[in-house]
């Protein structure tokens, strides 16, 4: 009879451990996809290159810089280390590592996630749970782009874990944790609460439980005012508090009074240009985009397989209902918060729902765990893994970019910062930052108002404007006050939409206060054209046309 246990038992073991070893081979398989599709040697763009310069800003500085940096800085914090430690003296380098270390980062999480989704089902479906994360084609696309999200996502399902053990010294560590994902993610100071009420959900309240909920709260409360402090002898703002009031403030003051919301260039924000008139209530629209937006890219988001196990396994989930699954509903219903907010503003992108696939994952490994019960088949989690697998390498692989087609046009923007000080926007000007960055790696400029590299090439809207003169006698001048360069180019391509710009295209010859040059891009595959301003011919014109 002993015997027969210990066979069991070793069983047991094995088994156990060929899921381990499932789970580890799931992450190199993860990690190697991410490899094999990140963009490198395209340099980061948008909030990533923001993130990039600031890293090497507080490299430079030996701490954080005084000026108007982005408040959510735990992630240029983190980079910057490795910039001290390893000294990137080439900005494509830099630029490399950033998606490098964002790529492993994002890995890693699969073992929380593992984690957390074992609290609910067995080990090999815990596996699937993971795997559904790692493997999943919005998770590998944003893991290379050298955003804040593979950082956040660690912290959150790792403060979530040691949450849910249960145990006085690892509510400690989840606190200490979420304080972390506060300094890269000021929307992290909300699950506070839900991490609050588990403390007493776990233990009742009693004089056991209030010394550990103000322990716990001590150590939170210990970063943020650490974080806090530095951010406001730097940046004049805490960026957590400030950015939490400033959400309702946003609400009150610009969708239900409607007052309309201009940036530091004089341009209308979404509010106004999107909702219609000033000074009307804007809240049913705002809500209306908010709602819409959520159910599409939440079905965007669930794509390809989540979509069908997540809708199955809510029923078992609910039905199975314990304190750790009132927990991540908690914790989901705060994550939805700041993401309604966020597409009520129309700003339509998927990132924000990566803080939901805790709940997404154990919902989907219930579903997993009772179809194999139901057709009574151990083998389901493996179809399930391959098929995850497969179907994440043709989705990834469909949406990829083009590697040498990209490289080409970041050389493109290089010419163009050489000699032009400002331009209008068009397809590729993305790289424009980039390009001036790399001129003058690893000095960084200052950063303007609006919490960016005030690189030396400015770039201006022309969607607003019905025509080219007003266009260019609105933004030719330097900005003093932000220390903008003023427009001194005009650039055309095959994707350019501009009503003005498209007439000027087909007659640039009535404008002869502009030079059609010639210049060898790398591509020319966006046809791109490129005019100087001539500013003494165009002031002469328009002096001629008042004095009419």
């Amino acid at each position: 009879m002993k015997n027969k246990t210990e066979k069991l038992e070793s069983n047991s073991k094995q088994f156990f451990y060929k899921w381990k070893f499932l789970l580890f081979i799931t992450i190199i398989v993860g990690f190697l996809l991410r490899l094999f599709f990140s963009p490198w040697d395209v340099p980061v763009t948008n909030d990533a290159l923001d993130y990039l310069a600031y890293a090497m800003a507080i490299s430079n500085n030996g701490g954080l810089p005084i000026g108007n940096y982005p408040t959510n800085d735990g992630w240029p914090i983190l980079i910057s280390w490795f910039f001290t430690i390893l000294s990137f003296q080439n900005f494509i380098d830099a630029s490399n590592f950033q998606i490098l270390l964002s790529s492993v980062l994002s890995s890693i999480c699969a073992i929380p996630i593992f984690l957390i989704c074992r609290k609910f089902v067995k080990d090999e479906f815990a596996i699937v749970g993971s795997t559904l994360f790692i493997l999943h084609p919005i998770i590998i696309k944003n893991s290379v782009n050298g955003l804040t999200e593979p950082l956040y996502m660690l912290l959150l399902s790792l403060s979530i874990i040691f949450l849910i053990s249960g145990k006085n010294k690892n509510f400690f560590i989840a606190f200490f944790l979420i304080g972390l994902a506060s300094i890269v993610r000021y929307e992290a100071f909300l699950f506070i609460i839900p991490f609050s009420i588990m403390i007493f959900f776990e233990r009742k309240i009693n004089k056991k439980s209030i010394l550990v909920f103000f322990v716990s709260l001590l150590i939170f409360s210990s970063i943020i005012v650490c974080i806090s402090i530095l951010r406001i002898e730097t940046t004049g703002e805490d960026g957590l508090i400030s950015n939490v009031i400033s959400g309702p403030n946003f609400f009150y003051k610009f969708i239900l009074s409607g007052e309309p919301k201009i940036d530091e260039h004089g341009i209308p924000d979404l509010i106004p240009t999107k909702y219609g008139k000033d000074f009307t209530n804007k809240s049913e629209m705002f809500l209306s985009l908010a709602i819409t937006n959520f159910i599409l890219l939440l079905g965007k988001t669930l794509l390809p397989l989540m979509i069908i196990l997540v809708p199955f396994g809510i029923y078992y989930f609910l039905k199975n209902r314990d304190k750790n699954s009132w927990f991540l509903i908690m914790f989901s219903v705060i994550s939805i918060i700041p993401i309604l907010y966020v597409l009520g503003r129309d700003v339509s992108e998927t990132r924000y729902f990566l803080v939901l696939f805790p709940l997404l994952c154990v919902i989907s490994s219930y579903s997993i765990q009772k179809i194999s019960k139901k057709l009574k088949s151990q083998k389901i989690p493996i179809y399930v893994i391959l098929i995850v697998i497969f179907s994440s390498i043709i989705l990834v692989n469909q949406n990829q970019i083009d590697l040498e087609e990209e490289k080409k046009l970041f050389d493109n923007a290089i010419i163009i910062t050489s000699f032009a000080d400002g331009v209008n926007y068009f397809s590729s000007s993305k790289y424009i930052e980039a390009a001036d960055l790399k001129n003058t790696w690893p000095e960084i400029p200052e950063f303007n108002k609006s919490q960016n590299p005030n690189t030396k090439t400015a770039k201006f809207l022309v969607q607003d404007y019905d025509s080219l003169e007003k266009f260019i006698i609105e933004n030719i001048e330097y900005d003093i006050e932000n220390k903008r360069n003023g427009l001194t180019h005009i650039i055309i391509d095959k994707f350019t939409e501009s009503n003005v710009l498209l007439d000027l295209e087909k007659n640039d010859g009535k404008y002869e206060y502009l030079k059609k040059l010639e210049i060898d891009f790398q591509s020319d595959k966006q046809k791109m054209i490129v005019y100087e301003i001539d500013l003494a011919k165009f002031e002469r014109e328009i002096h001629e046309k008042d004095m009419e």
